[in-house]
């Protein structure tokens, strides 16, 4: 059966330190989950400006999926 719920998920898996780092810095009140969706509300509304400011901060490409297959030792 699928989910009857209006908004679905989307994951994603930051890096512990970076969890550690941010949420000492999101403010009273508000929560992780609130202040992501507010950054994808301020690019939407504004891309060239949230997108310069993440410039510098942007991760390095990850290979998704399964790792290749390595060859067989000999």
């Amino acid at each position: 059966m699928s989910s009857r719920h209006e908004l679905t998920t989307s994951t994603f898996r930051p890096e512990q330190a970076e969890l550690d780092d941010a949420r000492p810095l999101v403010p009273p009140g508000k929560t992780m989950d609130g202040l992501l969706r507010a950054t994808l509300r301020a690019l939407a509304a504004d891309p060239q400006r949230l997108l310069d400011v993440l410039g510098p901060h942007w991760p390095a490409e990850k290979r998704r999926g399964r790792p290749p297959k390595q060859p067989a030792a000999e």
